[in-house]
């Protein structure tokens, strides 16, 4: 999935942007309605304004549109592996 097609944020600052979640769940049942599937592999960190611009989701932005995204289908859990050497007990 494009989440350029899907996902819609409202820049509210330079370094923030706020879902647009019920435009969202639209467009996704659109999407998903023409490409049904059991698993579903996106993009993530992009979206679209209302007006079809690209963006981004600014930083963390993977994590956030994985959240978005577990959201949106009301996923019982979203889990995310990031890329550090080891466990840390704390943000690196």
């Amino acid at each position: 999935m494009d989440t350029r097609e899907v996902l819609v944020v409202n820049p509210t600052r330079a370094d923030q942007v706020d879902p647009d979640y019920l435009e969202t769940e639209q467009r996704l049942n659109e999407w998903y309605s023409l490409n049904p599937s059991k698993v579903i592999i996106a993009t993530g960190f992009i979206a679209s304004t209302p007006q079809n611009i690209p963006t981004t989701l600014k930083r963390d932005g993977s994590d956030f549109s994985a959240a978005i995204m577990g959201a949106l289908f009301k996923a019982r859990q979203v889990t995310i592996w990031t890329d550090v050497d080891g466990v840390y007990s704390a943000d690196p």
